[in-house]
């Protein structure tokens, strides 16, 4: 089953992910494996997803906008550039 941004945005799922997934936190979609997370939010750039979430997750997290934006976090060095740009819708 896959879920739209708007729906991993809702928090009620959130919170059903945040329980599935064992974690208190309700700031990321969900959590896989590794400590690999998925975002939703709005930013359309690498400051804005480093804004919103910065780089306190594993590298391989990914982050979906609802402007239509995919970025991956690459690194972990607590920069802007841990992020990067995948694709744009």
């Amino acid at each position: 089953m896959a879920w739209n941004t708007e729906e991993l945005r809702n928090p009620a799922l959130r919170k059903f992910f945040s329980k599935v997934f064992g974690s208190s936190d309700t700031d990321y979609a969900m959590q896989l494996s590794g400590g690999v997370r998925i975002f939703t939010g709005a930013a359309v750039n690498v400051a804005g997803v480093y804004g919103e979430v910065g780089a306190k997750d594993a590298i391989g997290s990914i982050y979906l906008s609802s402007a239509g934006y995919l970025f991956v976090q690459v690194a972990n060095g607590a920069a802007t550039t841990d992020w990067k740009l995948v694709t744009v819708s």
